[in-house]
């Protein structure tokens, strides 16, 4: 009876080590380009960098990081551009297969996350990505006007990577008209869609219609964006400063460990009319060429007309 016992014992172990056993062998020669996926969640990555669920990145059982690579759905078609930043798969016994780890974001692009594993291809991101220090795009703004003649519905997900790493996503069939850029604002621009405003202009309109984070954040995140895509940095504080003072603002809700709204707190009082916009955007402009240096951010957030 032992015997039978201690050999039970013996096939645990062993399919245990199975199952969970990795010796952290990299793939050598041509990757995969067909196989499954599935999204996984981790503290930190082998890069060292958090890993944030909001981003769009992957682990590859490669050691190359920092390329990226569009990973598609076999069975719909969406895609995802992601960033690989991380080792993995994790090899298992009976979970063969998996060519790609998704971060909980990526995977949602492509499938419900009660999925679990979807069928994928895999290939490298050739030409998809401008890297900036300010940010970079995933994809261009494919969209069609709608009847009115000043709402367009984007067919493809537009995605902007902040300086941060953030992930701000515009999905397909969002309908943008601009409506986050006060017009006091519009004479800087022509229009909140023309020039090298537009990618910029459709990312805070989506996350100003969302309202899923701070509007602090997403118009600071307006800044930025603006300067990925090479605004007139002059232009882009201009901007920054309408959006701030005249843009959309919502309640922000504080959590407790990021479980249960705790209470909801009410954005500041607005300290300026459209009145002063105009004096505002000549401090801006005078600042740069000014002993004191450019005007920053903070000094735009804090800016009191003269009365």
């Amino acid at each position: 009876m032992k015997k039978y016992l201690l050999l039970i014992i013996l096939a645990y172990i062993i399919v245990q080590v199975a199952l969970n056993w990795d010796f952290g062998d990299a793939v050598k020669g041509p990757y995969p380009t067909t196989g499954k996926a599935t999204w996984y969640t981790a503290s930190t990555t082998a890069t060292g960098e958090h890993l944030d669920n909001n981003s769009l990145t992957c682990a590859l059982r490669k050691k190359e990081y920092g390329k990226y690579y569009k990973v598609c759905s076999a069975d719909n078609g969406k895609c995802v551009v992601v960033r690989h930043n991380n080792f993995g798969p994790i090899k298992r016994l009976f979970r063969q297969g998996r060519i790609i780890d998704l971060s909980r974001k990526a995977f949602s692009e492509l499938a419900d996350l009660k999925t679990g594993v979807i069928n994928v291809t895999v290939a490298e991101a050739e030409g998809q990505m401008e890297q900036e220090e300010y940010g970079r795009y995933i994809g261009t703004v494919k969209a069609e006007w709608l009847g009115d003649g000043r709402t367009m519905r984007l067919l493809e997900t537009f995605t902007y990577i902040d300086p941060k790493g953030l992930a701000w996503i515009a999905p397909a069939g969002s309908e943008v008209d601009g409506a986050s850029i006060p017009r006091v604002a519009w004479s800087v621009i022509g229009g909140p869609f023309e020039g090298k405003y537009r990618n910029a202009s459709v990312i805070h309109d989506v996350a100003c219609v969302q309202k899923i984070r701070p509007w602090e954040s997403v118009h600071e995140t307006f800044y930025f964006a603006m300067l990925a895509s090479k605004v007139d940095p002059v232009k882009a504080k201009i901007m920054y400063a309408a959006v701030y003072n005249f843009g959309p603002r919502w309640n922000i809700g504080l959590k407790s460990k990021g479980i249960s709204v705790l209470s909801v707190v009410a954005p500041p009082e607005r300290k300026l009319e459209e009145s002063d916009f105009a004096n505002l955007k000549a401090a801006i402009e005078e600042r740069e060429s000014s002993a004191k240096g450019p005007m920053s951010l903070e000094e735009i957030r804090n800016y009191q007309p003269a009365w």
